[in-house]
């Protein structure tokens, strides 16, 4: 259990985070984590200063673009590393996380962990030239993308609802915003590393009187975000 009073607890420790193409990034004293809906908050985001990192319990920031807009978020496996926002090619595994996620895709027979947020980070689908003027292709890529959105989204909710359990677990309560550093040291203490979060989700998916479809396809609150920006630029 975390205690806030234990002056040993509290101790800096250096922060790296992820940036474009995995490379590593010094984010030391640039995150709060809301400890109400385990998102990341920065006024002035670490990886690209002047983007503001709003948690889910804010107003949405208005990006200049929509994956601009998009938050940086904790590795969505391991809950540990921040990995870079506000560009198209968004990620939401770290390094760390990112082979282990293609082999758990493989052993599930479809990619209920994509590696980011736009279809061509996560491998496709991919459609161009005469095949667009084929119905039934037509059809099957908007069948393939919708899948695709649907397990992004999931997947958001699958990995805050585990932060948010980590966070109760770890004495922080609902209502706050601590240093990313803060979280860390209580993680640590508590021995939280990488493979705990991917036992969670091997438990989850593969554990007796677990759903494997626990990832459900619907609608998310990363795609209720998608809808509130996309209602902001029309206004």
């Amino acid at each position: 259990m975390y205690d806030p009073t234990d002056s040993n607890e509290t101790e800096p420790i250096p922060t790296y985070g992820f940036g474009i193409n995995g490379k590593l990034t010094d984010v030391t004293g640039g995150f709060l984590l809301c400890t109400t809906c385990a998102r990341l908050r920065a006024q002035s985001c670490p990886f690209r200063p002047g983007a503001v990192d709003s948690c889910l319990c804010e107003p949405l920031w208005q990006g200049p673009t929509l994956e601009v807009g998009l938050p940086c978020v904790l590795c969505q496996v391991c809950g540990l590393h921040p990995v870079r926002g506000h560009h198209k090619w968004h990620f939401v595994i770290c390094r760390h996380c990112l082979a282990w996620s293609k082999e758990f895709n493989g052993r599930v027979g479809r990619k209920v962990l994509p590696q980011g947020i736009h279809s061509l980070v996560n491998g496709g689908p991919l459609v161009s030239g005469p095949d667009l003027d084929q119905p039934a292709v037509r059809h099957q890529f908007a069948v393939e993308l919708k899948g695709m959105f649907g397990a992004v989204g999931a997947f958001a909710d699958w990995s805050e609802r585990l932060l948010i359990e980590r966070l109760r677990s770890l004495g922080f309560e609902a209502g706050r915003n601590i240093t990313l550093e803060e979280y860390l040291v209580a993680c640590r203490r508590a021995g939280i590393t990488e493979e705990t979060g991917k036992q969670r989700l091997e438990d989850w998916f593969f554990g007796d009187g677990n759903d494997p479809g626990g990832l459900t396809l619907r609608r998310s609150r990363l795609g209720r975000y998608v809808s509130r920006w996309w209602a902001s630029r029309r206004a």
